[in-house]
């Protein structure tokens, strides 16, 4: 990417003596700002020195820095500057003629910064020079954010077309109180009002013993119009997050007028206070910058289904250009046909050497040639594609002929590739890589189930959706599909894939007949890894001369199991790698390991979550309601209240029977296996699971870790705890409360005598039945807001898991009469699946164990009722 940038400065001494702030580069026609003096100010009616500085950098590297000297003296003026200068002259020397930028330069120019402030440094001086630092660097995959201390950078969105305007990217202050937030130390309310706030955890100083470490941060949706804001933190006396963002995109202002506007809110500021402004004017697009091949925005397109109105283009590929189209779609409902306008994304056939234009009509393709031959391959896999059926895989609308070429429409999410989400990011929290790698090997080993491989894995190629934390896989151009022998039936070859993502096998094409998932498995951990570090990994060639690099995994502080589980799937050697995704899913963490992942205190990020959780489960209930009202029951709308021994828990009787319990499934997990015949006496099971409400009620004083949404259901306890609650439940009541066996849990699942052969509880549609990965914006949901099963029971699919009273043990193949499992055993059974599981966990009959002291927050549990 190219951009055309407009940048401004401002500087204000503030009632410093000296001005500590630094800045690069130097701007031309710099202007005063006469502001009149202020009471008590000691200036006698003498303007202070403010100044802003209009007109465009005079170098073109489109490099900023703004640094803010440290400690209220003279020498952090010197600091500032002997930072500034030396970063920008040590990124200026190592920028690549082509504009290629790494975080390497950047470490190296902190490097150099930190060894020019030591030699500067006087010995005898107790007080060491120091300052804050931010950087921000356009180049040509984006834009670079680095920074140390608490000056920020800022990325503003002015407001679109049904879109206010927003902030897209800040720094985060590298001070104390941060830390001790981030730790669990500190509340919100106690960080936003401590006397510490001030005092940085990370600067730059003269100490010879000591190195900060520079957060990097990476940038790729830039779109024109966007605003940059490099600024200390003097400007954060008068001005927060929400007027800063108002103030910079108020379209009544221009770029000089944005930066007078600061100067005069901060007129009473004591801090010297500096903002460099960066406009974006225009993006331009450096990849294969001869696009006009292209159909033009307005073209129209037709099939026998939709019409097509073509916005822009996406992107662009051998075969085929991606564009934005609109289209029409009606949708039935109880306010009859409505019709409204969707965005899609739709792909053409269009080899650019071979294929011509004439006009925006394409030149017809001769029926003996090469073209015609691949049109055919790609209309063949376009309707591959538009079979599969995966909460993963991209949705196909149609495939359809026009224009003298092949199309096909599909879903668009419009907030960019996960690549683009990790770059921005600078890499993934381990935990947060884990949740988007099992859902992407879910979409593979769906595939790969369907005797098809993708053959060209990675970030670039996963869409995301912000608001329903959606992954789609995307781009089959590669894919190859396979009979059941093991033959190559797609007419596609294999493709040499994506350097860093793709084996050395693949640019075999004497293996192009073998059905090797082990292709995409590579693809898979190399994604994985790149999800985790920000790098694309090095070469397969590399990988087999020198080994698999893992340093920047050891950076990172990735755990063991995941770097080891990365060398199995990248293994150079075919013999030598893991064969199924599920091996390479199995050996990665799990997210709820807490010695690995201690578990963070949730109460303060329920607190200011609830509004927005309630909000968006009101919504979700309307929807639902108005979809399915025939089928819904009412949830509980208040909480359960104690009145002497009347403890009522809402119950469902469950006549006694005999079932089938466990699957013979071929993709049933071992564990689920042999199938017995197991039968069972009546009982009663909780309708909805334990909420908060009830916990809180029976266990009293007890400190609970979760929100204080009363129904929503309890978790973060373990299976000594539950025991605890059962224990007082009983005292209160006189009852007889315990956990379900697993055998009663699945047979309540199923539906007991009203039991419909269905993957989940109540249905064979996840989404109707159950809180799961895909769904749930990864937060548990009120309990009984979705569909009950056959019993009327609520939420035994997805939500929270739920403990059995069983000891985790394979199974036995005799038949049984209401089994309870082993004596004795490390790990109880949970069932169900939660609001983090993937759809495959939330089966009926799949198993999973826990220890007796881990908790997690997807850990719940139902009480059973026996007389």
């Amino acid at each position: 990417m190219n951009y055309i940038l407009n940048a401004y400065a401002l500087q204000d001494l503030g009632y410093r003596s000296n001005q500590e702030d630094s800045f690069y580069p130097p701007f031309i026609d710099a202007c005063q700002y006469e502001g009149k003096a202020l009471r008590g100010s000691g200036k006698k009616g003498v303007a202070r020195e403010k100044a802003y500085y209009d007109g465009t950098p005079h170098t073109d590297d489109r490099l900023f820095i703004v640094c803010d000297g440290m400690g209220g003296h003279a020498r952090g003026e010197v600091a500032s500057r002997i930072v500034t200068e030396t970063m920008s002259k040590a990124i200026l020397r190592s920028v690549s003629l082509e504009g290629a930028f790494n975080d390497d330069m950047v470490q190296n120019a902190v490097d150099e910064a930190l060894d020019a402030l030591i030699a500067q440094d006087d010995p005898t001086e107790v007080k060491k020079m120091g300052t804050t630092m931010t950087l921000l660097k356009f180049h040509a995959k984006g834009a670079t954010v680095a920074h140390i201390g608490d000056s920020r950078v800022y990325q503003f969105r002015p407001a679109r077309k049904n879109q206010p305007a927003k902030i897209m990217f800040r720094t985060e202050d590298h001070t104390m109180v941060n830390d001790m937030l981030h730790n669990g130390q500190l509340t919100v309310s106690q960080a936003r009002n401590s006397n510490q706030k001030h005092i940085l955890s990370r600067s730059m100083t003269s100490s010879r013993h000591y190195r900060p470490e520079v957060e990097i941060n990476h940038i790729t949706d830039i779109q024109p119009g966007d605003i940059f804001m490099l600024c200390t933190d003097g400007i954060f006396e008068r001005m927060d997050d929400d007027a800063l963002c108002t103030l910079l995109t108020d379209p009544n202002y221009d770029d000089v007028e944005r930066a007078q506007q600061i100067l005069h809110e901060c007129i009473r500021n004591r801090d010297n206070h500096t903002a460099i402004i960066v406009r974006v004017e225009n993006v331009i697009n450096t990849e294969g910058q001869n696009h006009n091949d292209a159909l033009s925005p307005g073209t129209v397109l037709k099939s026998e289904n939709y019409t097509y109105h073509i916005e822009k283009v996406l992107g662009h590929g051998a075969f085929g250009i991606t564009y934005l189209v609109t289209t029409n779609v009606s949708m039935q409902g109880q306010l009859g046909t409505i019709h409204t306008g969707v965005k899609v994304a739709l792909k053409e056939f269009f080899m650019h050497n071979d294929m011509k234009r004439d006009g925006g009509e394409l030149i017809e393709i001769a029926p003996e040639s090469k073209v015609k031959q691949f049109s055919d391959k790609f209309r063949r896999e376009a309707s591959k594609l538009a079979m599969l059926s995966h909460p993963n895989i991209v949705r196909v609308l149609e495939v359809f002929e026009a224009n003298n070429t092949i199309y096909y429409s599909m879903e668009y999410l419009p907030d960019g590739t996960l690549n683009d989400y990790v770059m921005a990011r600078g890499g993934l929290p381990e935990q947060e890589a884990i949740g988007c790698i099992r859902r992407i090997g879910s979409a593979l080993m769906y595939l790969h189930a369907n005797k098809m491989l993708h053959l060209d894995v990675k970030p670039a190629n996963i869409m995301r959706s912000e608001s329903t934390n959606t992954l789609k896989l995307i781009d089959f151009g590669l894919a190859k599909r396979y009979v059941s022998t093991g033959e190559a039936e797609s007419s596609a070859n294999l493709g040499v894939g994506t350097s860093g993502y793709a084996p050395l096998e693949q640019a075999d094409g004497n293996r192009e007949q073998e059905f090797s998932p082990q292709i995409d498995v590579y693809a898979l951990g190399a994604t994985y890894y790149k999800l985790l570090t920000a790098q694309v990994p090095d070469t397969a060639v590399e990988v087999l001369n020198r080994g698999l690099s893992t340093m920047p995994l050891v950076k990172k502080k990735v755990s063991q199991k995941s770097i080891d589980a990365i060398k199995a799937a990248m293994e150079p050697t075919i013999a030598k790698r893991l064969k199924t995704v599920e091996q390479f899913l199995e050996m990665l963490p799990r997210v709820d390991d807490e010695q690995l992942f201690p578990q963070e205190n949730h109460d303060d990020r329920w607190k200011w979550m609830s509004f927005a959780i309630v909000m968006a489960f009101l919504s979700i209930v309307a929807g639902v309601k108005m979809l399915h009202n025939d089928t819904l029951s009412t949830a509980p709308q208040e909480e359960v209240s104690v009145v002497d021994s009347n403890f009522e828990i809402p119950m469902v009787h469950v006549e006694g029977g005999t079932f089938l319990m466990g699957s013979d499934r071929k993709d049933a997990d071992a564990d689920e296996k042999p199938v017995r015949k197991v039968t069972l006496s009546s009982f009663s099971i909780g309708k909805y699971e334990v909420t908060q409400g009830q916990w809180r009620a029976v266990m009293e004083n007890v400190k609970s870790t979760t929100s204080k949404n009363a129904n929503y259901p309890m978790f973060n306890v373990t299976w000594n705890q539950v025991q605890v609650f059962i224990e007082r439940l009983n005292k209160k009541t006189g009852r007889h409360y315990r956990l379900p066996t697993e055998a009663e849990w699945e047979y309540a699942a199923r539906g007991g005598k009203k039991a419909v052969a269905t993957n989940y509880s109540g249905d064979d549609s996840l989404e109707m039945v159950g809180w799961y990965a895909d769904n749930s914006n990864r937060h548990p949901h009120t309990v009984g807001s979705l569909k009950p099963n056959a019993l009327g029971i609520y939420d035994m699919t997805g939500n929270v898991w739920e403990y059995c009273s069983d000891f985790y043990a394979p199974y036995e193949g005799n038949d049984l009469r209401n089994p309870h499992g082993p004596r004795k055993g490390d790990y109880h059974v949970i069932r169900g699946g939660s609001w983090n599981s993937l759809d495959n966990y939330c089966r009926v009959t799949f198993r999973q164990d826990n220890s007796l002291i881990s908790v997690t927050p997807d850990m719940g549990f139902r009480l059973v009722e026996t007389r």
